[in-house]
């Protein structure tokens, strides 16, 4: 009984604490600074993915891989996220657009998939959203909550980007997620999509 009680309350503290761990995204061979104070005990979960340089008050942190891992520095920990540049520019520019929005954030996913949560509440904000990843040639995944007020726009929009392109939708949901299975005009079904 003991045991279970000292391991559930180990688990509980691990929880608690990557609830409160910072994320920090860097590019393949970009370099951040963090601060640390003298004598914080410092530690890594995978040093191929980062590589941290101690310089003196400050910690320099080099992404050397593609991955995730932690970092803790004293109290604070970090979820520290490697991915390729283009992956990390187009997240800095959606987060930037993002701030200008109500209800919707953005994270980079394990697996490097941008995804944005929250609720979506303008079909302005969706449109504005994919003319970004347009831009940068870049996807993300919409993992969110549709106002019920937008819902008719984002299914005429979705059905007018099918038809534009050829295609026709043989089933359309929203709800509990958003999903949309298209057909080509012949028939047949589009795979992963």
């Amino acid at each position: 009984m003991k045991t279970l009680l000292v391991s559930s309350l180990i688990f509980l503290l691990a929880l608690s604490l990557s609830a409160r761990a910072e994320s920090l995204y860097l590019a393949v061979g970009q370099s951040t600074t963090l601060p640390v104070a003298q004598n914080s005990p410092i530690g890594l979960g995978d040093g191929n993915i980062v590589k941290i340089r101690d310089q003196g008050a400050k910690l320099q942190i080099l992404g050397k891989s593609k991955g995730m891992t932690w970092l803790q520095i004293g109290a604070r920990r970090y979820q520290i996220n490697v991915q390729s540049a283009r992956l990390i520019e187009f997240y800095h520019a959606l987060s930037a657009t993002l701030k200008q929005f109500k209800g919707l954030t953005a994270e980079i996913s394990a697996e490097g998939q941008i995804q944005i949560s929250g609720t979506l509440l303008r079909m302005s904000d969706l449109q504005q959203l994919s003319q970004l990843a347009l831009r940068h040639n870049q996807p993300f995944e919409m993992r969110t909550q549709i106002h019920p007020t937008v819902r008719p726009q984002v299914e005429g929009w979705v059905a007018g980007i099918a038809q534009s392109i050829g295609l026709r939708i043989e089933q359309f949901q929203l709800t509990p997620e958003f999903k949309v299975d298209l057909v080509d005009l012949t028939g047949a079904a589009i795979p992963g999509v």
